[in-house]
């Protein structure tokens, strides 16, 4: 594991301006770690999908919330595709995959709020922008979805054995 650090005096960045000369005690804060947190999936998700979804979890954390959101819409976008809906917008083909029973009505809500997100992140909007909160939420709902239509079958598959 790496990980870059910023060093602090008195809780604050080394590069900060402070008033007075006044010290305080140094400390060292994390702000960037490889490999990024979670970004590894199971081989029993297809690889084009765990490949975009990765890209979601590095931009998250190099502090790119925007493109992360967009990234965590494209996983969305590829699960679509995997699961047979390829024809039609994305809201379009996560309402099939929702009456085909796919997506359960809750993992169809988030699936929506991945998608609008990241379309605010997708499209200037002088109002509009995506927090990296945003973005940590989306990847943490993708990253469930992820293990509910891939990982947890696979899992019962190879529990129930030959």
């Amino acid at each position: 594991i790496v990980v870059v650090e910023e060093q602090c005096i008195a809780d604050r960045s080394w590069r900060e301006p402070r008033v007075g000369r006044g010290g305080g005690a140094i400390t060292w804060r994390g702000l960037h770690w490889w490999p990024a947190a979670d970004a590894q999936v199971s081989i029993d998700v297809p690889v084009q999908i765990s490949e975009v979804f990765q890209e979601a979890v590095r931009a998250v954390h190099a502090e790119c919330p925007r493109a992360s959101a967009v990234m965590a819409r494209r996983t969305l976008e590829a699960i679509t595709v995997d699961k047979g809906e390829t024809t039609g917008v994305l809201a379009e083909r996560l309402k099939k995959l929702a009456a085909s029973g796919v997506l359960l009505p809750t993992l169809a809500d988030w699936a929506k709020e991945v998608r609008l997100v990241g379309n605010t992140g997708a499209h200037f909007g002088p109002i509009d922008s995506v927090t990296k909160k945003d973005a940590e939420q989306l990847i943490a709902f993708v990253r469930e979805l992820l293990r509910y239509l891939y990982e947890l079958p696979a899992e019962l598959v190879r529990r129930k054995g030959p």
